[in-house]
């Protein structure tokens, strides 16, 4: 199996594969019904390829094991979204079905790589970034394709732009850049985001109230990060060195496997 290559980058070339199957196997039905343009099919190949580029880049273990696969099939299902975002024909109530379904299997596998890591020894830093970051490409897509769809207004787009937002202030503010605390409320937060903005796209809500899940899950985004800035400005985030736990020979943050993974 490619899991037991010698070398690190056999494992996750496999993995890579995977993923674009199950991107292809889910684009091949909307281009043969005419349901995505080129453009449209362009992009979400280019998602997926960045995906896959920024986890070539960042896998630094010997092996890439088993549960980074299952995180690379699901960004290969995720990276479909950018297609039916610019898709010219919009999204009918069959395609919206069909997100919602892809969607919650896709949500399953989140929980699942995470305890595979666990019980193979698998968990490592770029295990636990490369999961957080496919997190936050899912509600980005979700909260695009859902303003793409009228069923709630750009304002959903800062949803999906939170985590980027913050990316973005911790080379304006170096205090962001410390390790969070472990909290299952961060985690809380992500699935219930996820399962709302995939009930906002629900074609069993009507039109009129698919905004109330999207404020939902915007409203609880900005408390989760809203929670962590204020305990990095006021907690011991400020004061206390980082802590780091040493395994199989990685150095990486504890919060971060904890919530991530």
């Amino acid at each position: 199996m490619a899991f037991s290559s010698n070398s690190p980058r056999t494992g996750i070339a496999a993995a890579l594969t995977a993923g674009l199957l199950a991107q292809a196997l889910l684009l091949a039905p909307l281009l043969t019904r005419d349901r995505v343009g080129a453009a449209a099919l362009a992009a979400a190949l280019a998602t997926y390829a960045l995906m896959g580029f920024l986890a070539w880049r960042g896998q630094d273990r010997p092996h890439f094991g088993l549960a980074n696969t299952v995180t690379t099939f699901r960004a290969g299902l995720i990276a479909v979204l950018p297609a039916l975002i610019l898709a010219p024909g919009g999204v009918d109530r069959e395609i919206s079905w069909g997100v919602v379904g892809v969607g919650l299997f896709a949500l399953a596998l989140d929980g699942l790589d995470g305890r595979i890591a666990r019980r193979r020894g698998e968990t490592s830093a770029f295990g636990a970034r490369f999961d957080m970051e496919v997190d936050a490409a899912f509600v980005l897509f979700l909260s695009a394709l859902a303003a793409a769809t009228g069923r709630a207004g750009s304002w959903i787009l800062l949803a999906g732009s939170m985590r980027y937002l913050w990316l973005v202030g911790t080379s304006v503010w170096p205090a962001l850049r410390r390790p969070l605390p472990a909290s299952r409320f961060r985690k809380s937060v992500c699935v219930i985001v996820l399962l709302l903005l995939l009930a906002a796209l629900a074609p069993i809500i009507p039109q009129a109230a698919a905004a109330l899940p999207c404020a939902a899950a915007l409203a609880l985004l900005l408390a989760s990060f809203g929670r962590d800035l204020v305990w990095l400005v006021r907690g011991p985030g400020m004061t206390t060195a980082p802590h780091h736990i040493h395994r199989d020979g990685d150095v990486y943050d504890a919060a971060l496997r904890r919530e991530s993974e």
